[in-house]
């Protein structure tokens, strides 16, 4: 395997939504014939994160005697979090993957687990600053986005994820230190939804106060507009609000932030509203994208459906838009949807409300 730090060549990506388990081959295997060189541009990733990327590669090679195949996801020696293999690049964190998966360990009981997972996670952000000196926090992606877009670049959608890890990163007895230091990073986390697109966040100005948040933070995202992630960004930020809530009943500090982030929900669904007839397809049939033509793959179909039964529920949205929301669910869902009714081939990529 040869490793190098020059920047790789942007290229089209298939992710087949697949898993694998092998995590301990014997070291004695040859090296993986085929495997890409792994490149990471200094500029992809920090220092530490860049190191460790080209680590869990050498280990694979190392220890395995095959390519994985795309979108395969492992949890190499040494780390509490999925990495995803992407074709013709290797192993990388996708933050969305490896938050939804450490989310997850709080409804298996494994509070270790998910500190241990969202300390990980949370060690690789990226503080950014605007001239006028606000700082904002963003995840950073070291591989190539799905349209080519060259490392590194953001999403909202992975943000808003890892956003809620910050609350469930404190120990069970948070030292004053910690809370400071936790508030601090929520804080900034949530002015990476306020600072547009062009400046290094993740936001995309709508009419009047309407925000959309873009699950890829740059120009041919900025165009695609991509639905299922956008939900997803509001549903994160929805639930950080009520993550916030509880820590402000001792700490009056993060009811500014319950605030915030209710806002930012409440301006993101102002968008979400003025644009869904664009993804409407007629009865049962949405759009994955402004740009993508035809109805979305059906897992994304159901997933829009999710999100959408989730963003229904949230009860201080300003106006009609929880009707209208409520309206484009039932739509797409069909005559009698319920959740508890979505089809068997669903991603179930929402998590619960907890």
């Amino acid at each position: 395997m040869r490793v190098s730090s020059r920047p790789m060549r942007p290229r089209r990506l298939l992710l087949p939504l697949l898993a694998v388990a092998a995590l301990a081959a014997p070291a004695t295997i040859a090296a993986a014939p085929r495997y890409p060189t792994v490149r990471v541009s200094a500029d992809a990733a920090r220092p530490k994160m860049r190191a460790q990327i080209l680590a869990v590669n050498a280990w694979w090679v190392r220890t395995h005697s095959y390519v994985p195949c795309g979108g395969c996801m492992v949890r190499p020696p040494g780390s509490r979090i999925l990495w995803t293999y992407y074709r013709g690049q290797g192993f990388y964190p996708n933050w969305v993957r490896a938050a939804r998966d450490v989310l997850r360990r709080k409804i298996r009981g494994d509070d270790a687990g998910l500190r241990a997972g969202a300390r990980e996670i949370l060690s690789d952000v990226t503080v950014k600053h605007l001239r006028n000196g606000l700082r904002f926090r963003v995840m950073q992606s070291a591989y190539r986005a799905p349209d080519g877009t060259p490392a590194p670049w953001r999403d909202a959608m992975g943000n808003g994820l890892v956003l809620t890890l910050v609350a469930p990163s404190l120990s069970a007895n948070p030292t004053r230190d910690e809370l400071d230091r936790a508030h601090r990073m929520a804080r900034e986390f949530l002015n990476s939804f306020a600072v547009h697109w062009t400046a290094g966040g993740l936001m995309a100005k709508g009419p009047g106060r309407g925000r959309w948040y873009l699950e890829y933070a740059y120009r041919k995202g900025a165009e695609s507009r991509v639905l299922n992630g956008f939900m997803q960004s509001l549903a994160s930020l929805e639930r950080f609000a009520r993550q916030a809530e509880l820590l402000g009943a001792s700490d009056a500090r993060w009811l500014e932030l319950r605030d915030r982030a209710r806002d930012l929900v409440d301006r993101g669904v102002v968008e979400l509203v003025r644009v869904l007839p664009r993804y409407d397809l007629g009865p049962g049939v949405s759009k994955y994208s402004l740009t993508r033509p035809g109805p979305a793959p059906r897992r994304y179909q159901v997933y829009h459906l999710q999100l959408l039964d989730r963003l229904a529920g949230i009860t201080y949205l300003a106006g009609d838009a929880r009707a209208v929301i409520t309206r484009y669910r039932d739509r797409w869902g069909g005559p009698g949807f319920a959740p508890t009714a979505l089809a068997p081939d669903a991603l179930d990529q929402v998590l619960p409300p907890g």
